[in-house]
């Protein structure tokens, strides 16, 4: 039905919900049948859909060169598969305690999401430079 057409407006991401369980097998029917778009968990039976080279490290870099800083200055925290590009690429990755298992790889494991892990972990660092 064309009145529900946005034109000239590029798709950035869908996002697509679905029972937990059934999360990696969706996911990989979708890289199999869509190789032209990145798809990952972003947790708890949610999965992001993004084009090609869009994504969280793409990001976090243009927003580091946009304020002209480093990513050897940069910490980040993640705690899903869409979290991975930034974590791969940052001096000071870590990931939450509530992360998938196989996440740990990542960096290092700080409080979850629950225990306010991140404002904590931020804390302590900047008490480090007082």
């Amino acid at each position: 039905v064309d009145e529900y057409v946005v034109k000239d407006d590029p798709i950035l991401k869908i996002a697509i919900i679905c029972e937990k369980e059934r999360t990696q097998a969706i996911i990989s029917h979708l890289e199999n049948q869509f190789p032209m778009v990145e798809v990952h968990s972003s947790g708890l039976g949610s999965i992001d859909i993004n084009p090609m080279g869009v994504n969280k490290g793409v990001g976090l870099q243009r927003l580091l060169q946009e304020m002209n800083l480093s990513l050897d200055e940069c910490m980040a925290f993640g705690d899903g598969g869409n979290d991975v590009s930034m974590l791969e690429i940052v001096k000071e990755p870590r990931v939450m305690s509530n992360a998938p298992e196989w996440m740990a790889k990542y960096g290092q494991i700080v409080p979850s999401n629950e225990e306010q892990g991140a404002l904590h972990t931020i804390y302590k660092e900047l008490l480090k430079y007082e």
